[in-house]
């Protein structure tokens, strides 16, 4: 196997800071424009589901899935595509296809066409982009910043998101609420298109794997060789596994539990989304002297004891009656956050 590289000057030397870099700056722009976005989708589509199309329980689940199959189906082919291609170009792709996708949704509602078959299909092909540009932007960085400055620059992304993840669902709470659900959309389909037009804009070469020996199939298989064999990896790859099955049932029924049950309107509904931004900042924040305090292992057996404390918080806001039932959901999603920050 050979490497191709040719960096550009621009990026390798005196870059005291990454303010003034600014490839890494369109990328920050990209990431916070587009999170922000994602952040009314993540609120306003399963709203549009429960609220214009009368969701059922069982319809919640499809469409939940539709969204979660492209990363089971997909993330280890992509992840060694990605590694052939250049990365720019696939994250400008992404971005414009999610954007295109979104945008149909709105049309379709005011046309008077909107269908749960159509939210399933956009779920599942926004899922598949997703897999592109989440894999597409890690591998860009290195591209970016120099080895010195990745775990500054990575940790810039996080808090950006973090803060987002804050203020974000307040604010698609009150757009659903003021425009409905399938307009306020919209704003996430054109956060999309800004994205893309920042990241046009980045400007450097990228190492490119070329001769690859074997097939992209043998690189798969020898990475889940790798990952069976190694005690660390195995462990963390069943404890992901599992989470991740709990999680996607507790979320595919959380908004009906809220909608329905609680009768949280959509401002409630982003404000309970933004106590998981607070969540995630703090572990964002603790993270790292939870390492120094205690190691890495018993930081990650904290972090996902919280993340399930969390999670039990959240249905006793239905035995509570009257008794603020957003008091349980708003600090269950917090700890909930905080322990799978920690964990991350």
């Amino acid at each position: 196997m050979s490497d191709t590289v040719d960096e550009p000057a621009s990026r390798a030397e005196g870059r005291s800071s990454l303010w003034r870099n600014r490839e890494f700056l369109r990328l920050w722009f990209a990431r916070a424009v587009s999170s922000a976005g994602s952040q009314v989708s993540a609120v306003a589509l399963p709203l549009t589901a429960v609220l214009v199309l009368g969701a059922t329980p069982g319809q919640m689940g499809l469409l939940n899935v539709a969204g979660r199959v492209p990363y089971l189906l997909f993330d280890l082919f992509v992840g060694v595509w990605v590694d052939r291609r250049r990365r720019g170009p696939v994250l400008v792709g992404a971005d414009l296809g999610r954007a295109l996708l979104l945008a149909t949704i709105p049309a379709a509602a005011l046309a008077g066409y909107l269908t749960l078959a159509q939210l399933y299909v956009i779920a599942f092909l926004l899922g598949t982009m997703g897999v592109f540009f989440s894999l597409a932007s890690i591998s860009i960085l290195p591209a970016l910043v120099t080895r010195e400055q990745l775990v500054e620059a990575n940790s810039k992304l996080s808090l950006t998101d973090s803060v987002i993840a804050i203020a974000g669902p307040s604010g698609a709470g009150a757009l659903v609420q003021a425009a409905s659900a399938p307009r306020a959309i919209l704003a996430d389909a054109v956060t999309y298109v800004l994205s893309a037009l920042s990241l046009r804009g980045i400007g450097v070469a990228e190492m490119v794997r070329r001769g690859t020996r074997g097939s992209v199939r043998a690189e798969i298989g020898e990475g889940i060789r790798e990952l069976v064999r190694t005690p660390v990896l195995r462990a963390l790859a069943v404890s992901v596994s599992v989470g991740t099955f709990g999680v996607a049932m507790q979320q595919t029924v959380l908004v009906l539990f809220v909608v329905r049950e609680l009768r949280f309107s959509p401002v409630l509904v982003g404000l309970m989304a933004a106590c998981g931004g607070v969540g995630s900042l703090l572990g964002a924040l603790l993270a790292g002297r939870s390492v120094r305090m205690m190691g890495i292992g018993r930081a990650i057996v904290l972090g996902n004891s919280l993340w399930a404390a969390g999670a039990l918080l959240v249905p006793f806001a239905g035995l509570a009656g009257a008794a603020l039932p957003f008091v349980f959901v708003g600090a269950g999603q917090a700890v909930a956050y905080l322990g799978a920050t920690i964990w991350g």
